[in-house]
């Protein structure tokens, strides 16, 4: 899967290009997965790292505000809410 920054993604949503996003929930926090007309892409931010939310709000508030998008899948088979409160 490849992968898609915030710019893009924005632009993407504003001209039609994004056909559908899911939340992908894992110990860690939440991803993003982008399916766009081009093919499916995984979020990341602008250093080049895969963009983890640690709260379910904010990722929503990030892609209703931020980008413009107000439907996603969400998919938490492998989400822990335990684990996020667990220090090594």
């Amino acid at each position: 899967m490849s992968s898609i920054k915030h710019d893009q993604l924005k632009l993407l949503a504003e001209n039609g290009g994004v056909k559908g996003v899911t939340i992908v929930g894992d110990p860690a926090g939440f991803t993003l997965n982008v399916a766009t007309i081009s093919g499916d892409k995984l979020l990341f931010t602008k250093t080049g790292q895969m963009r983890f939310f640690k709260k379910m709000e904010t990722l929503l508030d990030y892609l209703k505000t931020e980008v413009g998008i107000g439907t996603a899948t969400i998919q938490f088979d492998q989400w822990n809410p335990a684990q996020a409160t667990i220090k090594a």
